[in-house]
Protein backbone atom coordinates (compact mmCIF):
# COMPACT_ATOMS: atom_id res chain seq x y z
CA UNK A 1 0.00 0.00 0.00
CA UNK A 2 1.27 3.46 -0.83
CA UNK A 3 1.46 5.88 2.09
CA UNK A 4 0.45 9.48 1.56
CA UNK A 5 1.11 12.22 4.07
CA UNK A 6 -1.31 15.05 4.75
CA UNK A 7 1.20 17.42 3.15
CA UNK A 8 1.27 15.35 -0.07
CA UNK A 9 -2.53 15.14 -0.10
CA UNK A 10 -2.82 18.93 0.26
CA UNK A 11 -0.41 19.35 -2.65
CA UNK A 12 -2.43 16.96 -4.82
CA UNK A 13 -5.71 18.67 -3.93
CA UNK A 14 -4.20 22.06 -4.74
CA UNK A 15 -2.85 20.81 -8.07
CA UNK A 16 -6.12 19.15 -9.07
CA UNK A 17 -8.26 22.10 -7.98
CA UNK A 18 -6.50 24.17 -10.66
CA UNK A 19 -7.87 21.91 -13.37
CA UNK A 20 -11.30 22.61 -14.84
CA UNK A 21 -12.72 19.13 -14.28
CA UNK A 22 -11.70 18.42 -10.66
CA UNK A 23 -12.13 14.71 -10.00
CA UNK A 24 -14.45 14.12 -12.95
CA UNK A 25 -13.67 13.15 -16.52
CA UNK A 26 -15.77 12.02 -19.49
CA UNK A 27 -14.78 8.40 -18.80
CA UNK A 28 -17.78 6.79 -17.04
CA UNK A 29 -15.67 3.84 -15.88
CA UNK A 30 -13.16 6.11 -14.09
CA UNK A 31 -15.62 8.65 -12.70
CA UNK A 32 -16.49 6.86 -9.46
CA UNK A 33 -12.88 5.88 -8.70
CA UNK A 34 -11.65 9.41 -9.29
CA UNK A 35 -14.44 10.90 -7.19
CA UNK A 36 -13.58 8.60 -4.25
CA UNK A 37 -9.87 9.38 -4.62
CA UNK A 38 -10.71 13.09 -4.62
CA UNK A 39 -12.75 12.70 -1.42
CA UNK A 40 -9.99 10.67 0.23
CA UNK A 41 -7.33 13.22 -0.71
CA UNK A 42 -9.39 15.97 0.93
CA UNK A 43 -9.91 13.85 4.03
CA UNK A 44 -6.19 13.08 4.32
CA UNK A 45 -5.29 16.72 3.68
CA UNK A 46 -7.33 17.71 6.76
CA UNK A 47 -5.50 15.27 9.03
CA UNK A 48 -2.63 16.16 11.36
CA UNK A 49 -0.06 14.34 13.46
CA UNK A 50 -0.15 13.85 17.22
CA UNK A 51 2.92 12.68 19.14
CA UNK A 52 3.49 10.62 22.28
CA UNK A 53 6.38 9.34 24.32
CA UNK A 54 6.51 5.61 25.00
CA UNK A 55 8.68 3.64 27.38
CA UNK A 56 9.76 0.03 27.24
CA UNK A 57 8.64 -1.94 30.29
CA UNK A 58 10.46 -4.86 31.92
CA UNK A 59 8.85 -7.37 29.49
CA UNK A 60 10.06 -5.42 26.45
CA UNK A 61 6.58 -4.12 25.57
CA UNK A 62 6.08 -0.46 24.65
CA UNK A 63 3.64 1.46 26.84
CA UNK A 64 2.40 5.01 27.41
CA UNK A 65 3.19 6.78 30.68
CA UNK A 66 -0.31 8.21 31.08
CA UNK A 67 -3.87 7.58 29.97
CA UNK A 68 -3.96 10.52 27.55
CA UNK A 69 -0.42 10.69 26.13
CA UNK A 70 -1.00 12.39 22.76
CA UNK A 71 0.49 15.87 22.30
CA UNK A 72 0.07 18.31 19.39
CA UNK A 73 3.82 18.69 18.83
CA UNK A 74 6.85 16.43 18.92
CA UNK A 75 8.57 18.93 21.21
CA UNK A 76 5.91 18.44 23.90
CA UNK A 77 6.29 14.67 23.63
CA UNK A 78 10.09 15.03 23.87
CA UNK A 79 9.70 16.88 27.18
CA UNK A 80 7.87 13.87 28.58
CA UNK A 81 10.42 11.52 27.02
CA UNK A 82 13.26 13.31 28.83
CA UNK A 83 11.52 12.75 32.16
CA UNK A 84 11.16 9.04 31.41
CA UNK A 85 14.83 8.81 30.42
CA UNK A 86 15.87 10.37 33.73
CA UNK A 87 14.15 7.46 35.49
CA UNK A 88 16.14 4.96 33.43
CA UNK A 89 13.58 3.84 30.85
CA UNK A 90 14.30 3.14 27.18
CA UNK A 91 12.03 5.52 25.27
CA UNK A 92 10.83 6.52 21.85
CA UNK A 93 8.54 9.08 20.24
CA UNK A 94 5.64 7.79 18.14
CA UNK A 95 3.15 9.65 16.01
CA UNK A 96 -0.29 9.04 14.55
CA UNK A 97 -2.50 10.73 12.03
CA UNK A 98 -5.81 12.02 13.36
CA UNK A 99 -8.77 13.88 11.95
CA UNK A 100 -11.24 16.20 13.59
CA UNK A 101 -13.65 14.35 15.89
CA UNK A 102 -17.06 13.66 14.49
CA UNK A 103 -20.14 12.33 16.22
CA UNK A 104 -20.80 8.64 15.69
CA UNK A 105 -24.42 7.80 15.06
CA UNK A 106 -25.81 4.60 16.62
Amino acid sequence: MTNITPEEARRLVKMDSRSTHGPLTDCPFCELVKRRAWEMAHQIADMHYEYAAQYQDFTGEWDYPESSPWKPTAEEARDEERTLQLTGFTTRIVRRLVSQPEEAQP
